[in-house]
């Protein structure tokens, strides 16, 4: 379950207990995911802005988190403005999802700016924007052009027009609802998940004035015991049996820990786990064909008797004939030979005792390539089964282990070369892609001065 505004709420003056913050550094976790390395009231912190379409928030962590090598171009833009501001303030709009952090920051002369950086979460809609003073979008970390939205585009230029607030009462302050309809129909901030839950108390007797006063006062997480992870809120899920409870910030950075680990497991393991069970299923198509295999090869003294008897009887064998009965010498009985009907009766005993050899050589192949198959289809089985169950180091590991023995390449990383340009003088040109880096850290330095 994503974020919902009556959650928000209750997360929000988490974060206001650190005001005021100033952004150190910037990162970004991931595509959706930003990092941002703030001091406050309370000493040096994590900001973690995310995106994700299932996993989105916001909340202060100190969660380790590892970060690419070469930034977004968004992370390079917060760098540019936001890089040693101060976070003043931190509102939620009413009590829908998103908020806006007001940031206070200088721009190139020194003078005093003020940004606001807009966090939306909104399920799979969920963004991070910021705002100039004049309203002026500068950029976002997931673009919307005009051709996919008309009324509220999202992209550097465009006016920022804020989500339209429902118009809908707020829970906190105004009691009166009406059983004819769903509670999510006549009250900001709720999740069908809460308003099954208040539906379920009212329906034992609790009164909704009372059950809003349990969710304002509550500095807690309750998970729900039946192993569901969206299942989640700040006051107890009755409906759907016993609950956990934790304390809003601990149940926060478990919750997500959690669910982000099991995300990146699945991830990891996606590829591995393809290729771990395409070999082993190659592994147990090959065995039984090799095993048919090594049995024809032990009857290769049927073929020693069709190439004697050949040899004894070839005036006898003519081409053209597709078989042909002998007696055997052994038994006396008689056998049928299959022939090639091209060749003579020597050129057939010939390629009779070529079948032999060749059969005869191969058992003691077949019995190692018989041998390896079975192993190599134990090892992928075994590797199968840890993967189901892995974390993320061990899951690293055997990722590592299966490039070490050579069942999987190493991802290399192309590096684009610098541009090179014409000059008018024989000396070659070439473009730095990190020719800001060092004007970056001076910019930075210049807002440092801000209180």
């Amino acid at each position: 379950m994503a974020v919902d505004g009556i959650l928000l709420h209750k997360i929000i003056p988490l974060l206001q207990e650190d005001l005021p913050l100033r952004i150190q550094k910037i990162w970004n976790v991931s595509k959706t995911d930003l990092l941002f390395q703030v001091h406050g009231k309370n000493g040096k912190k994590q900001l973690l802005i995310s995106t994700h379409s299932l996993y989105n928030r916001i909340q202060l962590t100190t969660n380790k988190f590892s970060t690419p090598e070469e930034p977004i171009s968004f992370v390079m833009l917060l760098r540019k403005y936001l890089e040693g501001s101060i976070i003043e303030s931190i509102e939620q709009m009413e009590l829908d999802r998103w908020l806006q952090m007001n940031i206070k920051a200088s721009n190139e002369l020194g003078d005093i700016v003020y940004y606001r950086l807009v966090v939306e979460l909104m399920g799979k809609y969920a963004n991070c924007i910021l705002v100039s003073p004049d309203q002026k979008i500068l950029d976002a970390l997931k673009r919307i052009p005009p051709f996919a939205n008309q009324i509220r585009t999202i992209q550097p230029g465009a006016t920022f027009i804020p989500i339209e607030t429902q118009k809908k009462k707020n829970p906190f302050q105004d009691f009166k609802w009406d059983p004819e309809r769903s509670l999510t129909a006549q009250f900001s901030g709720f999740s069908p998940l809460l308003s099954h839950e208040i539906e379920y108390r009212m329906d034992h007797g609790q009164s909704f004035s009372s059950i809003m006063q349990e969710i304002e006062a509550s500095t807690f997480l309750y998970f729900s015991n039946d192993h569901n992870p969206n299942h989640f809120h700040t006051i107890a899920l009755n409906h759907l049996g016993t609950s956990q409870e934790f304390p809003l910030e601990k149940g926060l950075h478990q919750l997500y820990k959690d669910l982000e680990e099991q995300d990146r497991i699945k991830q990891l393991t996606n590829d591995v786990m393809k290729f771990i069970q395409r070999e082993r299923k190659h592994q147990e198509r090959k065995l039984p064909r090799l095993q048919e295999e090594y049995q024809e090869a032990l009857d290769c003294d049927r073929y020693r008797i069709y190439g004697d008897l050949l040899y004894a009887y070839f005036p006898q064998v003519t081409k053209g004939l597709p078989t042909i009965t002998l007696k055997s010498y052994e038994t006396n009985e008689p056998i049928t030979i299959p022939l090639d009907p091209k060749l003579d009766g020597k050129a057939n005993a010939r390629k009779m005792f070529q079948m032999y050899n060749k059969r005869k050589k191969g058992q003691s192949y077949l019995q190692d390539q018989i041998q390896k198959t079975m192993i190599e289809r134990d090892y992928f089985r075994s590797l199968e089964e840890q993967l189901s169950y892995a974390t993320v180091e061990s899951a690293r590991q055997i990722q590592e282990q299966l490039i070490k023995q050579g069942y999987l390449k190493r991802k290399t990383k192309k590096t684009k070369k610098n541009k090179r340009f014409k000059n008018s003088d024989p000396y070659p040109c070439f473009q730095n892609r990190y020719r800001n880096s060092i004007w970056e850290k001076q910019f930075s330095k210049r807002r440092s001065h801000l209180a």
